[in-house]
């Protein structure tokens, strides 16, 4: 009877002892600032945050991708994007400009010369003539070349 007593408590203490390593083991790879967990530096996150908020064009090194920029674009003046540009409206409306039109990648559809633009939608450039006139003032994101006239 005590060996059976005394089994039971060894293979408890084992279990306890192994549960407990293995936690003290799984806190340590959690802690702030190692190779699983990195920190970053208030210098280093307010850079990115200049890149993203500043316009500027970023090309992603791994995959050769042009990011987004953010532009204003003021009532009246027009937006001519590259042909095979896209952009996105964030706010604002627009009236559709080139004879090609644009495509909106979010509807499947073509939109042609003088159609109205909406936020939250998917743009492509058909053309070298292709873009908005803004008929409001609008925030849009570009992805290529583009140019502001008027």
């Amino acid at each position: 009877m005590k060996k059976k007593i005394i089994g039971i408590i060894v293979i408890g203490a084992t279990i306890f002892m192994t549960f407990h390593a293995g936690m003290a083991a799984g806190e340590a790879s959690s802690t702030p600032g190692t190779t699983s967990d990195p920190l970053i530096t208030q210098s280093y996150l307010e850079k990115r945050l200049k890149e993203v908020y500043s316009g500027e064009q970023k090309i992603d090194t791994n995959t050769g991708e042009v990011s987004y920029r953010k532009i204003s674009v003021t009532k009246g003046k027009q937006l001519n994007v590259e042909e095979g540009s896209e952009f996105v409206i964030y706010s604002g409306e627009g009236s559709v400009l080139g004879d090609k039109g644009i495509l909106n990648l979010s509807e499947g559809k073509l939109l042609k010369k003088g159609s109205k633009t909406s936020a939250y939608q998917n743009y492509l450039s058909l053309s070298a003539t292709s873009g908005i006139k803004a008929t409001d003032n609008c925030i849009i994101y570009v992805k290529g070349n583009y140019t502001i006239k008027g």
